[in-house]
């Protein structure tokens, strides 16, 4: 389809910053052009496909300088530009784009994602690897790009970045970009959502189009609990020191980027199995991931099942970013070790996919707990679950 089969009526721009708005200063790049600004110079590219335009400047900082109150902001405007607070037609929802640095974005879109369901229309957020004022600038094009599939007929909180789109929960930056690439980010484990095509028409995924709906009502829920989650990369003879105060900083939640499908040494003089059993006794939460790339199978391999027979959870094919952001979520709302490892489990906004989880998971869908597997994560008294909804 090509973009805008009809004009829509209102876009809301909500600008945080980052190199998109950036320019040249005393002290090197820095964020300085406002969102007014950038939106009036991509405009007459822009009109035939929307009647409104709401720039909506929340702040404008590198996003390295981002935290979590700054996302909460976020979550706030976006939630009520989608209730309709800038809508010139009451009865159609306004799409929103959102400015951000790249350094960051891969943390606050999932974060989004699990704050803010059910939007129902486009939410996209885009950024620039080059300055607004780079004589061959991404910024300006990365914009229109983030305008046009916000007028879309799709669903749900997106990067969109030269011609791809991404899933908020799975959208994840690489290393710096060749050249002639500008794009930083990458669709973790499944296809983008989204490409512009040659002959300059879109195609979208099932899941894009199957979660458009502007009668649906968004839900805010920005209960989060900063400070919660450690997120650890092992490493080989990996000293145990970094396990001994988590419960004295705090922490409620760990994140292990394990080795290959989750694998964690467990038959050496190494053995991860008291510290981490120990840190279960005592009401933390452990989630195993992987530093690979891949997806994690605790079932696989047999130096990987023992976490798992003393409750570790398997993070399948959620990113490290969604993790972290869906464990900080979730401790927002309760800490009860059984409680969190059951939400976990739970697909919210598509950050775990149903053909990465491994043969012995029969299904997993939007709202269900994985079933197959549950009964060894959750123990005893929880076999029963398999169908628990949120």
């Amino acid at each position: 389809m090509s973009p805008s089969k009809h004009k829509i009526d209102d876009l809301v721009y909500l600008g945080t910053g980052g190199t998109i708005s950036s320019g040249k200063s005393e002290k090197g790049l820095a964020p300085k052009y406002s969102l007014e600004e950038m939106v009036a110079e991509i405009y007459p590219e822009i009109r035939d496909y929307v009647n409104n335009v709401h720039p909506i400047q929340l702040m404008n900082i590198d996003s390295s300088e981002m935290t979590h109150e700054n996302r909460i902001e976020l979550a706030e405007k976006l939630y009520e530009s989608l209730l309709g607070k800038y809508n010139t037609n009451p009865d159609r929802k306004a799409r929103v784009v959102i400015t951000h640095g790249t350094d960051t974005l891969g943390y606050t879109a999932p974060l989004l994602s699990f704050m803010v369901q059910g939007v129902g229309v486009p939410v996209v957020l885009t950024g620039a690897q080059r300055d607004w004022e780079h004589p061959h600038t991404d910024a300006k094009r990365n914009l229109l790009f983030a305008s046009l599939v916000a007028s879309e007929d799709i669903g749900g909180i997106y990067v969109a970045f030269k011609n791809t789109v991404i899933r908020g929960t799975r959208v994840r930056k690489n290393e710096a970009p060749e050249i002639d690439d500008l794009n930083p980010f990458e669709s973790a484990h499944i296809e983008p959502d989204g490409y512009l095509r040659p002959g300059f028409s879109f195609e979208f995924s099932e899941y894009a189009e199957d979660n458009y709906g502007e009668s649906r009502s968004p839900v805010l829920d920005t209960k989060i609990l900063p400070g919660s989650v450690k997120v650890i990369k092992l490493l080989p003879e990996h000293d145990h020191k970094e396990f001994n105060h988590i419960i004295d900083d705090g922490y409620k939640g760990v994140i292990i980027e394990a080795f290959g499908t989750g694998n964690m040494p467990s038959n050496n003089g190494n053995s991860l199995i008291p510290v981490i059993q120990d840190l279960i006794h005592r009401g933390v939460t452990v989630a195993v991931g992987t530093q690979t790339g891949g997806t994690v199978d605790m079932h696989q391999y047999a130096s990987a099942r023992p976490f798992l027979d003393i409750g570790a959870v398997p993070l399948f094919d959620t990113t490290t970013e969604a993790a972290y952001s869906k464990l900080m979520w979730i401790l927002g709302h309760t800490d009860r070790p059984s409680e969190v490892r059951k939400r976990l489990l739970r697909n919210y906004a598509g950050e775990i996919d149903k053909k990465n989880i491994g043969g012995r998971t029969k299904y997993i869908k939007q709202g269900l707990i994985l079933s197959d597997i549950a009964q060894s994560i959750l123990g005893g008294g929880y076999g029963g679950l398999e169908h628990a909804r949120r």
